[in-house]
Formats: structure tokens, C-alpha cells, sequence
């Protein structure tokens, strides 16, 4: 729900001792800054989102909200500024954190700031961890180890040496389950390195270059565990071809298939044991060549999306509960 409005923030403040959940997009400063005086005491879930990008609003507002609800079990937010120090806010004061996202907003001029994770190793329960901004690789500096963590999702909108972030995520998680590498493409040693070090990776979900990663991705034979994959490029899609068979069940594919229905045809022979195939084309997609994709995989459920869900599809590729 939004909280835009005075009869909107009415609605939140009646039941704020009854709420558990909350899903807060905002457009209006005094709006905004009045919600986060609000005190919700049985609040779990809580996804905060400001869109008034113009002004940068103090970030004590959404600390003193913060410090006020331990409850929280799962948290998403989006700051303009000093992203270490709301980490530590949130590690100092909601311990029972299982999944957390922080965005920072990509109109603010303020980066990720070295050490950004260093207090995250005092959530002992968080699973899911979700971060968004101009990141940087020294995010995770004197971090140490959480063993309860099982999914991470970087969204990186500026491009640096990611082979050095993937190094320090798996000093702090070498255990993950799940990885997700958006914004910019994933370059050849990244893949090598996840292939190589991540063993028990059921979920991978990378936007990759035809020019840079079609070697890498036949390293993906070596993550035993993986059961869903997703690859997203604007190239055409024949880098795939790499991939040697496996038993990967849940298929993404988000690619230019133009004049290349036919690289569509060898699927089934990489993943023969798909359940669950999703294709986002950049251009269409013959309604024959799908057919004849399930007839060679009966038990595989095919969607095909069209429209603007081409331009994202791995905005949540790591699910945040």
C-alpha cells in the first residue's frame, strides 16, 4: 500500500498495533517523515521505499523507525546515504533479521562505503541478503563469516572487479545455496570462480556476455547441486550451447533470439530434465518452435513473456522473505 496521502496515513496509523506487515511506497517528504514516527509493535515484514529522489531526507528518520522495531524478521529499504552506518543501526537492534535488502537510491551521490557489511556477522539468523548501488568490492572488509546466510543478490550498477566481491562473499558465506549477479555482465573469471568455489549453489542467476562468458558458462558442470539457473544477455542466445547436459529443473533465459529459433531446439538436449521454462525475448519467439520445445519435454510448463517484463526479469532474483 502506498502512504501518500493523509487518508492513506490515517489507515496506517489505526491499525499500526495490529499490523505484521507492511509495504510502504512514498512519494510525499511529509508523508514519509510522519509513517516514520509511527510505532508498529507486532511488525515483521516491512519494505520501505521513498521515491521523492530529489530530496535527500534525513537518514535519523529512518533509524529512529528502526530502533524502535526489534520484531522485524525481514526488512527492504532504500537510503540516499551512509549505508555503513544504517547497516550498523539494523545489526545493533534487529537481531532476529532473517532477510535483508538495502537499495541505495541511484540518485543520491553517495557510494558504498568500504566495510559497508562489517557488522552483518551479528545477525546469526540471516539467510537472504539483497544489495542494490553503485557497489563496490570492499563492501564485505572485516566482515566475518555468517554461517546462516544462503542467498545473496548483488545488483551492481557500475562496473568493477566483481572476482574480487565474489572473493570476499565467499570468505564471509562460502556455504551459499543461492547467488544473483545483476546490473552489469558477469565477466569470464566471476563465472569460473562461482563454478569453482560455490559448490553448493542450487540457484544461479547472472546477466552474462556473449563476448566474455561463453567459455565460462561450461563451468557450470561443475556445481553439482544446481537445480535453476537463470542467463540474461541483449546478445543472441548461442553462448547456452556451452552448457553441458546437467539437472537443472527451473530454466530463465532472457535473450535475442532473432533468426535463431533453431539454437531454441537444443534445450532439451542441455536440460532434459527441465520442469519449469521461462523466456523473455527481445524480439518473438515462433509459437512452432515452443510447441516443438514441449514435445521433446512434455513435463516442462513453458512461458513466454512479452512486453516490459523483457527488461527486468531478475529484479528479484533472490527472493527476500
Amino acid at each position: 500500500m502506498n502512504c501518500n496521502s493523509e487518508e492513506q496515513f490515517d489507515v496506517y496509523s489505526h491499525f499500526s498495533s495490529q499490523l505484521k506487515r507492511a509495504q510502504i511506497v512514498s512519494r510525499t517528504e511529509d508523508v514519509f517523515c510522519r509513517f516514520c514516527e509511527l510505532t508498529f509493535p507486532r511488525l515483521e515484514q516491512l519494505s520501505l521505499t521513498s521515491q521523492f529522489y530529489w530530496y535527500e531526507y534525513d537518514p535519523e528518520i529512518a533509524v529512529g523507525f528502526i530502533q524502535r522495531h526489534s520484531t522485524l524478521r525481514s526488512l527492504c529499504i532504500d537510503i540516499v546515504s551512509k549505508p555503513k552506518a544504517l547497516v550498523n543501526v539494523i545489526t545493533n537492534h534487529i537481531l532476529q533479521l532473517t532477510a535483508l535488502s538495502i537499495a541505495l537510491n541511484p540518485y543520491c551521490r553517495m557510494n558504498w562505503e568500504k566495510g559497508s557489511f562489517e557488522s552483518l556477522a551479528k545477525l546469526t539468523k540471516l539467510k537472504h541478503l539483497k544489495c542494490r548501488g553503485d557497489i563496490g568490492t570492499n563492501i564485505f572488509y572485516k566482515c566475518k563469516a555468517i554461517t546462516s546466510l544462503k542467498s545473496v543478490y548483488v545488483k551492481l550498477l557500475c562496473t568493477h572487479d566483481q572476482l574480487d566481491l565474489l572473493r570476499d562473499v565467499h570468505k564471509v558465506a562460502p556455504q551459499l545455496k543461492s547467488l544473483g549477479i545483476g546490473g552489469t555482465e558477469t565477466n569470464e573469471s566471476a563465472v569460473k570462480f562461482i563454478c569453482k568455489h560455490f559448490s553448493n549453489l542450487s540457484c544461479l542467476k547472472i546477466r552474462w556476455s556473449k563476448v566474455e562468458t561463453g567459455e565460462g558458462l561450461a563451468r557450470i558442470a561443475n556445481l553439482p547441486r544446481l537445480r535453476e539457473l537463470g542467463l540474461w544477455t541483449y546478445d543472441e542466445c548461442r553462448d547456452y550451447r556451452h552448457i553441458p547436459r546437467n539437472h537443472v529443473r527451473f530454466l530463465t533465459l532472457c535473450c535475442n533470439w532473432k533468426d535463431s529459433d533453431g539454437d531454441l531446439l537444443q534445450l532439451p538436449k542441455i536440460f532434459p530434465g527441465l520442469e519449469k521454462l521461462d523466456l523473455y525475448p527481445l524480439v518473438t519467439v515462433r509459437s512452432s518452435t515452443v510447441e516443438r520445445i514441449h514435445k521433446m519435454i512434455p513435463e516442462c510448463r513453458i512461458n513466454v513473456h512479452r512486453g516490459s517484463a523483457c527488461l527486468q526479469p531478475f529484479n528479484d532474483a533472490i527472493n527476500v522473505e
